[in-house]
């Protein structure tokens, strides 16, 4: 029920639209890809500041897109389940080249190791915001926590420990960020 709603057709017409499981979970996959993208595209011109505040802008708008869609991680359980192979688009879709180039320059200015490539990056970040959709934001839904400013606390600490580990603190003073500069740079 949750895919045919993702893809905006009815239940009983699912099977009858699509040839075979793979046709509609690539279907579904495809869905999710672009309407992430047409989120994150108008956002990524206004991600300022130096490169971790820009990947840090990226973090927030897919924390976004999980917080508008929680029904994205039932669906993605479900593809993991089948164990479904979902392949890449043909050409990478917009604005994948611009996110590659913004990850890119972070890994050449020094953000992430050099032994980092952006795939393992991206795939990080979207673990990092599925975990904490799953386990921690999502048992948090009737507790005080659910305001804003408090999640994005929340996310802004999770974001520099796990990139930085226990370095995060040292790596924050260096760079001059206070608790809440990187949040200035993201125009949601």
């Amino acid at each position: 029920q949750q895919i045919a709603e993702r893809i905006g057709i009815s239940v009983s017409s699912l099977y009858f639209y699509f040839s075979n499981r793979d046709e509609m979970l690539q279907k579904t996959v495809e869905n999710e890809r672009q309407a992430f993208l047409d989120l994150l595209k108008p956002r990524l011109e206004s991600f300022s500041g130096n490169c971790l505040e820009a990947a840090y802008g990226f973090y927030l708008v897919l924390d976004s897109f999980y917080r508008n869609n929680p029904e994205l991680i039932t669906v993605e359980h479900w593809l993991r389940n089948q164990s479904s192979m979902v392949e890449n688009p043909p050409e990478p879709p917009s604005p994948g080249p611009e996110i590659f180039e913004l990850f890119s320059r972070c890994i050449s200015e020094g953000w992430f190791g050099t032994d980092s490539n952006v795939f393992a990056i991206l795939v990080f970040l979207h673990i990092l915001t599925a975990h904490d959709h799953h386990f921690h934001l999502a048992g948090q839904a009737g507790n005080q926590m659910n305001n804003q400013k408090d999640t994005t606390a929340t996310l802004r600490q999770r974001f520099g420990l796990f990139l930085f580990g226990t370095q995060w603190p040292a790596i924050s003073q260096k760079i001059n960020i206070k608790p809440n500069t990187l949040d200035k740079g993201v125009n949601l």
